[in-house]
């Protein structure tokens, strides 16, 4: 329904009425991350952010995302209420916010919304103001129009007041509007008329004087007022539009019959070129003051780069001169290339004033102010530029008139006012000035009756070339003979090879011609002396570079200059003649600054430029510099890039350009130097991939501001993954935005990146300063230098401090000196030890000398002791026959004979141990045989002493050396006997105790030991005092015992009374197997069984 209308409206309106402003615009919704619907706001800060404010919150846009800002009931420091319709950035680039519910300055630094209150002393959310426009004033102040009148606010000390008016009335009005002229006079829109204060006044009076105010009130419904450059007053109403003179005196209407589909005006614009711009609920106006007319811009759903809805909520211009239309439901729309250097044609609503086609074949200039175009299936259409209108010249009545029907392929100059007009089934001979069609045989001409791919004529020969499938041919318009040039196998000097396809032709007026073909290269078209045609060919040879860059040729051109061009799929071709006749080509391609090496057609400036079509957009090439430009759909070229050979140059220097979505016309010397230069600036900080919120305090941060203007950052040892995120403000064209970043004192130099990776993240960087620099640039321009400088400090753990690793050299010195002196002190006592080694050995020596000397001593003392003791056994077995006096001399002589090979034993086991380490040799021994054995021993060498051998229980067999074992006990027992009187008695009681240890007590009633010598009493050759004369000995018996029992995992202890006798407890570990349980204790009378006796008998 609503592209019935529109197009009704086309047609209903006068040709006056319908001029476009023929420029794209770039959409931006909910599909682009706009989610806030709707523009009812917009601005731009200093940094150079655009923040958009719709019905459903507050967006701020870099190029790439937008960040939102919405309501939350839970915050009071939140934007109060989501309808945004009004945003001002003052000159300390502090963000204002009108909203359904008051005014608000935004913190970038805390990312918070301050609410200034306006209202005097009152809470009640119906006495909160809606915020309509906010406008700056002349001094640091603000203008705040409100639903509950006028504000004015002193930004410097944030004290307001509520203007009045003399009729009283001012201050309880709707205040739409706010602007202020050249001479100081304050202008207030309301929605019942217009008020002004004059400088120096202090209310506002109602204007005009309300006897001259009409009296339908809607005339005074005023929406929008905006002053001009040239200080008139420009009045939106709800009916229509008016133009000022400042005293009100001269006055100009514009309504429906101006060319609006709509009399609601919603919002007025300036752009810097003094044009003012119109929002009304039917699209966007633009005034063009050389035709004193409007020009508009509106929604079409046939043109994806229309507006995108209807109601035109508020137009602003930014610094960098896009114009930014923001609507009332959808979102925004940025005008892409405003000032209309590139001016941009394609189909629009409605059937009249329109290209019947926007997929243009072919282009023609006749003269400085019409266009011819060839499209697909509109047929031919003719552009008065000077009017805007277009005749269309349909396919039917061309088809059935002169033969021409398809697409118009081929459109080329004749003689006098004619044009050429080929298409795939027919060529025509057009009269611009009769309008008349004359159809020429298509078969004549080209006898297989091919498409007619592309035209040329040559005025001074009057020759009209064509080429038309595998062949070229050329026509003589005035006697009308025809030549063709067709693949012939035995002319090697012919054209060819067979199935090229022809795409360009180019004859010059020396009468050579160069023909492209899509395949097959380059020829060159000559005439031999006899007038025969020569061909010559030209195609890529990979192993010259002085060849052809590429066998499909698109375009041919002869510049000024007489330089001829070749495009080519892959790049730009310069044709060089050498001295020697040689043809070599310079080729342009990617690495000498070409963005896109599709060349399809080649025109020049009248400067001298070359400007190329390609796939992707135009190209400009200042042939002097060597330099190359590229424009792009952001610089308003139409989106599918340019066709081959679909390009004119108008004798005024028009240059057009066309595609498949239409055709961009435009003067070169309109076209400014650079308007591309992006803005640098951060966007976020991030911690391990998370960024840091605005305002948010996180422990071991420090940042010197908010991101935007950040100029140092100190982190602690914990955050060393960090990143910097950031843009190039660059709204016409951001994706075409290089980067380039460096961290000194890390990176060794600048690294690269694009669009799509805006982010420098680093990782473990040593603790230190360092400096994050970056740069922008836009395409293949040079480096843009940037304020982007950050100081960043990464702070140490402490052991990476400088105290710390002071403390480690001193204590690395501390420990060097140390290991000095202890190495000195080594090297010392290791001659000590050398020194004692030496002693050691001698001393080694001296003992093993003397271990022979004792092994031969004990020797030969054995020998006679062996003798001895035979003898005295042979006597004792002849005791009947010996008197018994006799008897008693052979016992002492036996006694004696025992305490010496007991003292012999134990040196020589005492010399044993001090020489090596002794190892018991175990073996399973019958412990209470053994004790048995020593008691009987020490019964016969003291026969005046009574022994005792208790053994209670049953004692399991246990691993001893039995040797070792019988030693020690003999001395034990041995000991009691020696220090006890005659009939003294020794006894002599073993027993378990648990389960796998044997204890054996070894008591005498002696002399007793005195309680200072205990501690001592295993010490060798200590002999204890005992106070009595007559105990001989050499103190190495309990030193045996001592060391036999340990080195059988024992236990040995002692205690004595003098006077009374001595105990020796030894406990000794079975090994050998688990002992059966023993129920006696050492207290329990021993059992008949059990007990052995020996007594002198």
């Amino acid at each position: 329904m609503l592209s019935i209308v529109l197009s009704f409206l086309w047609l209903v309106l006068p040709a006056s009425a319908q001029t476009p402003l023929n420029l794209a615009v770039e959409r931006f919704s909910v599909r682009q991350g706009l989610d806030i619907k709707g523009g009812w706001s917009i601005a731009e800060d200093r940094y150079g952010f655009m923040w958009f404010g719709g019905q459903l919150g507050l967006s701020r846009f870099d190029g790439y995302r937008f960040v939102t800002y919405r309501h939350d009931e839970n915050d009071p420091a939140s934007l109060a209420d989501n309808l945004v319709r009004a945003l001002i950035v003052d000159k300390e680039n502090r963000l204002w916010v009108g909203t359904q519910r008051g005014l608000q300055r935004f913190r970038s630094d805390t990312n918070r919304f301050e609410t200034i209150h306006l209202a005097q002393e009152k809470t009640d959310d119906a006495d909160i103001p809606t915020i309509n426009e906010l406008v700056p004033g002349t001094q640091n102040d603000l203008w705040v129009a409100s639903e509950a009148g006028l504000y004015h606010l002193d930004l410097a000390s944030g004290a307001h007041y509520k203007a009045s008016s003399g009729d009283r009335r001012l201050q309880y009005l709707p205040i739409k509007s706010v602007t202020l002229d050249g001479e100081g006079n304050v202008w207030v829109g309301t929605a019942f008329g217009m008020y002004r204060r004059k400088p120096g006044e202090e209310v506002f009076h109602g204007f005009p004087e309300r006897s001259d105010r009409p009296d339908d009130p809607a005339e005074y419904r005023v929406n929008a007022l905006l002053v001009d450059d040239e200080n008139e007053l420009w009045i939106g109403l709800d009916n229509g539009l008016e133009r000022w003179s400042l005293d009100g005196r001269q006055r100009q209407r514009f309504t429906l019959k101006e060319g609006f589909l709509s009399d609601q005006v919603l919002t007025l614009a300036k752009d810097s070129h003094g044009s003012v711009w119109v929002g009304t609920s039917w699209g966007a106006y633009r005034w063009n003051k050389s035709l004193q007319k409007f020009q508009s811009l509106r929604q079409d759903e046939l043109d994806q780069r229309s507006l995108a809805g209807l109601a035109v909520r508020r137009i602003f211009e930014d610094s960098r001169g896009n114009v930014w239309i923001g609507e009332t439901h959808i979102g925004i729309n940025r005008v892409i290339n405003p000032n209309g250097e590139f001016e941009r044609i394609a189909k629009r609503i409605g059937k009249q004033n329109n290209l019947s086609d926007i997929s243009i074949r072919s282009l023609l200039a006749y003269d400085g102010s019409h266009l011819w175009i060839g499209t697909v299936n509109g047929g031919l259409n003719l552009l008065d530029r000077a009017s805007g209108q277009i005749k269309v010249y349909r396919n039917e009545s061309l088809q059935a008139s002169n033969g021409l029907a398809g697409p118009i392929s081929a459109l080329c100059h004749g003689h006098g006012h004619a044009i050429w007009v080929g298409s795939s089934h027919g060529l025509s001979r057009f009269d611009t000035l009769q309008e008349r069609f004359t159809p020429v045989d298509l078969k004549a001409i080209t006898p297989r009756g091919n498409s007619i791919v592309a035209c040329a004529y040559e005025p001074a020969s009057k020759q009209l070339w064509l080429t038309s499938g595998s062949e070229v041919h050329r026509h003589d318009v005035e006697t009308g003979e025809t030549a063709h040039y067709a693949y012939n196998a035995l002319d090697p000097d012919g054209i060819g090879p067979s199935g090229i396809q022809y795409s360009a032709i180019l004859p010059l007026p020396e009468g050579e011609v160069w023909i492209g073909a899509f395949t097959g290269g380059l020829s060159r078209l000559q005439r031999g002396p006899t007038g025969a045609a020569r061909f010559t060919r030209f195609r890529l040879d990979s192993n010259d570079p002085g060849s052809l860059s590429n066998d499909t040729v698109m375009a041919l051109f002869r510049d000024h200059a007489g330089v001829i061009w070749v495009g080519t799929a892959a790049g730009l071709n310069r044709v060089v003649f050498r001295d020697d006749g040689k043809v070599i080509f310079v080729r342009y391609r990617r690495d000498e600054g070409l963005q896109d090496e599709s060349i399809n057609s080649i025109l020049e400036d009248q400067d001298g430029n070359l400007w190329l079509g390609t796939e992707s957009g135009l190209t400009r090439l200042d042939k002097a510099r060597r330099q190359f430009r590229h424009f792009n759909a952001s610089d308003g070229m139409i989106e599918s890039g340019f066709l081959p050979r679909v390009a004119t140059r108008g004798p005024d220097g028009l240059l057009a350009f066309g595609g498949h979505e239409g055709l961009n016309l435009f003067y070169s010397e309109a076209i400014r130097q650079s308007t591309h230069a992006p803005r640098a600036v951060l966007t976020a900080v991030t911690l391990a991939n998370l960024a840091i919120q605005p305002g948010q305090r996180l422990a071991g941060v420090k940042m010197s501001g908010p991101v935007e203007r950040l100029a140092a950052l100190e982190l602690a040892p914990e955050h060393r993954v960090f990143g910097l995120e950031f843009a190039g403000l660059l709204f016409a064209d951001p994706q075409h935005v290089r980067y380039s970043y460096q961290l000194e004192g890390f990176d060794t130099d600048w690294i690269e990146t694009d669009p799509a990776n805006r982010r420098a993240t680093y990782t473990n960087l040593d603790p230190g300063d360092y400096v994050f620099r970056l740069r922008v640039a836009y395409g293949n321009e040079p480096w843009e230098s940037s304020d982007v400088k950050v100081n960043i400090t990464i702070l140490p753990e402490f052991w990476e401090t400088w105290w710390f690793r002071g403390l480690l050299v001193v204590l690395a010195h501390v420990i060097a000196i140390a290991l000095i002196r202890w190495y000195g002190r080594e090297i010392a006592r290791r001659y000590e030890v050398e020194k004692l080694a030496v002693k050691a050995q001698a001393e080694l020596q001296s003992a093993e000398a003397q271990q022979r000397f004792v092994a031969m001593v004990s020797h030969e003392f054995r020998n006679p002791l062996a003798l001895m003791d035979a003898s005295l056994k042979n006597i004792r077995r002849m005791a009947e026959a010996v008197p018994e006096q006799f008897m008693e001399r052979v016992q002492k002589i036996q006694r004696a004979h025992l305490r010496m090979q007991g003292l012999i034993d134990n040196y020589l086991t005492e010399e044993v141990m001090k020489t090596r380490d002794l190892e018991p040799r175990k073996q399973e021994v019958d412990f209470a045989d053994l004790l048995g054995e020593v008691v009987a021993y020490a019964q016969v060498a003291a026969p005046d002493h009574v022994l005792h051998l208790r053994v209670q229980g049953d004692l399991p067999p246990m691993l001893l050396d039995r040797e070792m074992i019988r030693v020690a006990f003999s001395n034990l027992v041995d000991n009691g006997i020696k220090y006890s009187p005659k009939q003294g008695m020794a006894e002599i009681t073993a027993a378990m105790e648990g389960s796998g240890t044997v204890r054996v007590i070894v008591a005498d009633n002696g002399v007793g030991i005195h309680e200072s010598d205990l501690p001592h009493i295993f010490e060798r050759f200590f002999r204890a005092s005992h106070g009595q004369a007559g105990f001989k000995g050499v103190g190495l018996g309990l030193h045996l015992v001592h060391r036999i029992i340990e080195l059988h995992q024992g236990s040995i202890a002692v205690a004595s009374t003098v006077g009374k006798g001595t105990r020796f407890v030894v406990h000794l570990p079975v090994r050998a197997q688990e002992a059966a349980p023993a129920g006696d204790s050492c207290d329990e009378a021993p059992r008949e069984a059990d007990s052995v006796e020996h007594r002198r008998g």
